[in-house]
């Protein structure tokens, strides 16, 4: 069972810094017109959110994000949703640390 909007909407404050950075790299990585809300997901999923809990922080079915996640795995070529939030940050380091070596 999900926890309440409301402890959902203080553990996404709590955790804003991480979550903001997932974003940003999952929007840059999943660039499509579902890779907004993918992206989003996989921010929520980062701070620790369970499918139900991300499904009512964004006010849709957990099946929607079940959907979601099949195509996110799928696309990252990931087996869980772990692994998945650690493929865009090594995505994100090696194109940090390509763009060092280039100056």
């Amino acid at each position: 069972m999900p926890n309440s909007e409301q402890e959902i909407q203080a553990r996404i404050a709590n955790c804003r810094c991480r979550m903001v950075l997932v974003l940003r790299i999952a929007r840059r990585y999943l660039a499509s017109p579902r890779g907004y809300r993918q992206a989003e997901m996989l921010a929520l999923a980062s701070i620790g959110l369970s499918d139900p809990e991300i499904a009512l922080a964004l006010k849709t079915s957990p099946e929607t994000i079940g959907t979601h996640w099949q195509r996110v795995l799928l696309r990252l070529k990931a087996r869980t949703r772990t692994e998945a939030i650690a493929i865009l940050l090594e995505h994100e380091l090696g194109r940090r640390l390509d763009k060092t070596n280039e100056n």
